[in-house]
């Protein structure tokens, strides 16, 4: 997997399944080759000299069809009593029909909360399987707005006019309550 830390440096990180590891290395298989390029492929399906048996074991998320983790969220769903979700991950080649039938599956099998992420959706990532095709876009495309403290100086709340503070994609406003976020 590829993080990327969401600062101004574009750091990313290379990060690998401990268990994958243990086992690459107790089959003596493991290489840091291996292991940049299972970063820039996003998984170990296509790569040479991993043996079958652990491919079919070490699936990552794109690899498992979005039906079985609706099928999956729902089995577990039945016994908690709590709203709890789990994110259903698409690729990017997933259509618009497909994001609409996992909602339609989730409500037939009596899920009670489900997040739908399609891969590329957003401008930038914080996990990438893979190295990923979307350039990256800038966190934050006019510094000038921006003031140190999560504050915009030009912008005050719609509804009482008080100071509006800017965290994680949202406006809100500290006097009022009134909040907005941002769909990228």
């Amino acid at each position: 997997i590829r993080k990327n830390i969401l600062d101004l440096n574009n750091t990313e990180l290379i990060e690998s399944n401990d268990l994958f590891e243990k086992t690459a290395r107790k089959r003596k298989f493991f290489s840091k080759e291996l292991i940049r390029q299972i970063s820039e492929t996003g998984g170990i399906d296509g790569l040479a000299g991993v043996p079958n048996d652990v491919k079919q074991v070490f699936k990552v998320s794109h690899e498992i069809d979005w039906g079985w983790h609706v099928k999956m969220q729902a089995a577990w769903q039945k016994y908690i009593d709590a709203a709890v979700s789990k994110t259903i991950n698409m690729s990017a080649s997933a259509t618009p029909d497909d994001v609409r039938e996992a909602y339609e599956l989730a409500y037939e099998l009596g899920c009670k909360g489900i997040t739908v992420y399609r891969d590329g959706s957003k401008a930038r990532q914080v996990l990438n399987a893979g190295i990923s095709k979307i350039p990256h876009q800038p966190i934050v495309d006019d510094r000038r707005k921006w003031v140190g403290n999560g504050h915009r100086e030009e912008e005050l709340c719609p509804e009482c006019g008080g100071e509006l503070t800017f965290k994680e994609g949202c406006a809100t406003c500290l006097a009022c309550g009134y909040s907005r976020c941002s769909v990228s």
